[in-house]
């Protein structure tokens, strides 16, 4: 098995003369179907592990060639479509590379491709990604809606942190399209969202800081604390002074060292 594995990914990840090819898929499709069903899992495993690797040392370029290697060759090996990860890592090495059009691309192809096969934890990920690319590009419009399509599944999910983050985006948004009120209601949504999340009240995180340990909880805490510097620098343009010195701390108090040096620069200390 073991043999069969390997020889299945050298398939799939570097160039092979059309006759290596054809006894490798050969062998592959001489398989029950429960063992071509266990050998495409493990197969995924393995690539997805691998990408993993390369992103983790910051090798976006090698990843991007190995994702591309990989859904050239997929279906004519396994004879289905390339699975939804395929999508999402590529997603992630645009955001990396900050490539926003092909960002947008990516996440609309596998929304339209995956349409009712995608699962429902999934959905709300690319359309986030997706409202990322738009906003990036100035396209505030179609991100909003993406970043709505989003907000609606991770409502159904009850996933309060992604549900702060998602109302933050649109506030983003529409501060950028210079909707100041609708900013402000989204902001101040987003912000409750997170507090309620993080089961700390606004009290409290003026008061100390907010630490987490979970490595999941830990990114809901930077985007927290990046949303609450956007927050306090709109308040200080557009609202009241006061309600941007509490974000800013706020801020600090969730860990962005760029807000503990700007608070300590405007109020002499921290």
């Amino acid at each position: 098995m073991k043999r069969i594995l390997f020889t299945l990914l050298f398939f799939l990840t570097i160039s092979v003369s059309a006759q290596e090819f054809d006894k490798g898929k050969e062998y592959f499709d001489s398989l029950s179907e429960d063992d071509k069903e266990l050998m495409t899992s493990l197969v995924e495993d393995i690539i997805f592990n691998l990408i993993d690797s390369v992103m983790e040392e910051g090798m976006y370029m090698k990843a991007l060639d190995l994702l591309d290697s990989v859904n050239a060759n997929w279906q004519k090996t396994f004879g289905v479509e390339v699975p939804y990860q395929m999508y999402l890592k590529k997603g992630q090495v645009y955001m990396h590379l900050e490539e926003w059009q092909r960002l947008v691309d990516v996440t609309t192809e596998c929304i339209n491709k995956k349409n009712g096969t995608l699962p429902n934890q999934v959905v709300p990920i690319m359309y986030n990604m997706q409202g990322m690319g738009y906003s990036n590009l100035e396209k505030y419009k179609d991100a909003i809606r993406s970043y709505e399509n989003a907000l609606s599944y991770y409502s159904k999910n009850e996933d309060l942190g992604s549900q702060g983050d998602v109302l933050c985006n649109i506030g983003h948004c529409y501060n950028k399209s210079r909707k100041l009120l609708s900013a402000s209601s989204f902001y101040n949504k987003g912000l409750l969202k997170f507090l309620e999340y993080f089961k700390i009240t606004k009290k409290q995180l003026l008061q100390r800081e907010l630490k987490v340990y979970d490595s999941y909880e830990k990114t809901l805490l930077n985007s927290f604390a990046a949303h609450l510097f956007e927050m306090a620098v709109y308040e200080q343009n557009y609202g009241d002074k006061s309600t941007s010195k509490e974000y800013l701390l706020m801020s600090a108090h969730c860990g962005l060292n760029l807000a503990k040096s700007e608070y300590q620069r405007i109020y002499g200390h921290y």
